[in-house]
């Protein structure tokens, strides 16, 4: 009878153990998605560059990527009935930029966002994960 109650409690110590490592795991990993890490790469733009601009229309993005250069503005404008919240970063895992974390944007509205970070990004509508975007600054 012991043995089995020693075996119990090595297998829950093991249990919480691990539950505790994920929870950790978790919440760096959430710290890390959510805290910009990469705020040196911001660029304190003077002028604008080139404007370009996205569509959502029938719940989708397009185009569905931009390319664009450091300084150049993107502008998301909904075109659908329903209302959109235009979020950065991956779905649930939202990341700011250009100061920027989730804008509401109705029929006819539009989000400006200056390009002021290099690197590759993705934005969506957090109401409907599937309308998604990316965009790469150089």
């Amino acid at each position: 009878m012991k043995p089995v109650k020693l075996t119990a409690g090595i297998l829950a110590v093991i249990v919480v153990g691990a539950l505790v490592f994920l929870g950790i795991h978790h919440f760096a990993k959430d710290y890390l998605d959510t805290h910009d890490t990469q705020s040196k790469s911001e660029v304190a733009c003077k002028q604008k560059g080139k404007t370009h601009y996205v569509v959502i229309k029938d719940g989708a993005m397009s185009p569905q990527h931009t390319s664009a250069a450091l300084c150049d503005v993107l502008i998301v404008t909904n075109q659908d009935d329903k209302i959109r919240d235009l979020a950065f970063g991956a779905h649930d895992r939202h990341q700011m930029y250009d100061g920027q974390t989730e804008n509401m944007i109705k029929r006819g509205q539009s989000v400006t966002v200056s390009l002021n970070k290099a690197g590759s990004f993705m934005f969506h509508d957090h109401l409907q994960k599937e309308t998604k975007g990316t965009f790469t600054v150089k």
